[in-house]
């Protein structure tokens, strides 16, 4: 900003250029340039757009989970992991990262409840495999009730919730399946051996999710204390036609410069 000394005035835009009055004396300052974002910059925000968007759709298809057992800022942490899976993806394809390309597997153990994991109320996930022909198999063994679930203080039940999200990796389309809620009572000495059978579309390249959460009741009232109710996403798999595809660690090639090895064998002249 300057001011200006003179008997000519000036009002307007001029060039970069503008000129105005302030009070009783003539001013000029430079228009603001446009902040232009680099290319690495312009390449992340694109990546992380995408990874807000992919933790979208978990939040909309988990939403019936969420609603119960969602404690802390559930948006923000789960874009913060999604954005360690694009992290994962090649720097090469910075810019244009896509969810298919990453780690997967890190999205297991995600909690809903910021302030308590889903093992310190349930001491055993469910037991859980993939099968080609689009069936995912999970089992509890039988066990003393005391070393499955804790017995928490007030509470005479107990309710166990799951959800499958299958997600498509190439074409973005999904399915929600829902598994009937199981309520048992804490009176009882042994959890049951329990098995279930739920069916997915084997064919395509997709994500494969399953949230398990647990709450506690005393008569029919939940109770509200955020000590005793968890749910996180206990498995993750990346699947290819029903078979589970592992993500392997990129690894940067170094090559070897011959000729500044000081060491090794000698060509032995012979004459």
């Amino acid at each position: 900003m300057a001011i200006i000394n003179g008997i000519v005035r000036f009002s307007g835009k001029l060039g970069d250029l503008i000129f105005y009055r302030r009070g009783n004396k003539d001013m000029v300052r430079q228009k603001p340039g446009t902040y232009q974002l680099s290319e690495n910059s312009r390449k992340s925000a694109s990546d992380f757009g995408e990874a807000s968007r992919q933790a979208a759709y978990i939040r909309k298809a988990f939403a019936p989970l969420l609603k119960l057992y969602a404690y802390g800022d559930v948006t923000s942490r789960l874009t913060k992991r999604m954005a360690e899976i694009f992290k994962t993806v090649p720097a090469e394809n910075a810019g244009n990262k896509k969810l298919v390309q990453g780690n997967l597997f890190l999205l297991s153990g995600f909690e809903f409840n910021a302030a308590t994991q889903l093992m310190q109320l349930l001491y055993h996930l469910p037991e859980a495999k993939v099968n080609q022909a689009g069936f995912i198999y999970l089992q509890f063994p039988k066990t003393e009730l005391k070393h499955m679930v804790k017995l928490v203080p007030g509470a005479d039940t107990f309710l166990i919730q799951l959800m499958v999200f299958d997600l498509g990796l190439v074409d973005d389309k999904f399915e929600v399946i829902t598994i009937k809620d199981l309520s048992l009572g804490l009176d009882a000495t042994y959890f049951p051996a329990l098995s279930l059978k739920i069916p997915f579309v084997a064919i395509g390249e997709k994500a494969l999710m399953v949230a398990v959460g647990i709450s506690f009741f005393k008569g029919n009232l939940r109770l509200s204390d955020r000590r005793y109710f968890a749910c996180n996403i206990s498995h993750c798999w990346h699947l290819k036609d029903g078979v589970i595809v592992d993500f392997i660690v990129p690894r940067a090639e170094h090559l070897t410069d011959l000729h500044s090895e000081a060491g090794g064998l000698s060509w032995e002249l012979e004459m």
